[in-house]
């Protein structure tokens, strides 16, 4: 697996400024047959968005879910207020953990 810092290879797929919403644009970017493992009822009830009522539980299953993008990369979803897209082959160096 290769090794990476996050600002170097992180895609910003939904700005947190979305609030409860982020989840539905999420779904609404990345189609179904794009998704490993995603449900088609979460799928369908992200993209319904947060008037349904198993939003909440839906988006909750998506963070660290695989999807492949367009240049046909698997990416994760990892969600730290933005929801990003991190290459799946890629481990994230944690610089606090580094030492000098």
């Amino acid at each position: 697996m290769k090794t990476a810092l996050f600002q170097d290879v992180a895609i910003l797929l939904v700005d947190s400024h979305h609030g409860i919403y982020s989840g539905q644009m999420l779904a609404d970017a990345i189609s179904f047959d794009q998704w490993k493992d995603l449900s088609k009822e979460d799928y369908e009830t992200l993209l319904f968005g947060p008037e349904h009522d198993d939003y909440i539980e839906a988006w909750a299953t998506v963070s660290g879910k695989e999807f492949t993008g367009m240049d046909g990369i698997i990416y994760t979803v990892y969600e730290s207020e933005d929801i990003w897209a991190i290459p799946s082959d890629v481990e994230i160096i944690d610089l606090d953990e580094m030492s000098y």
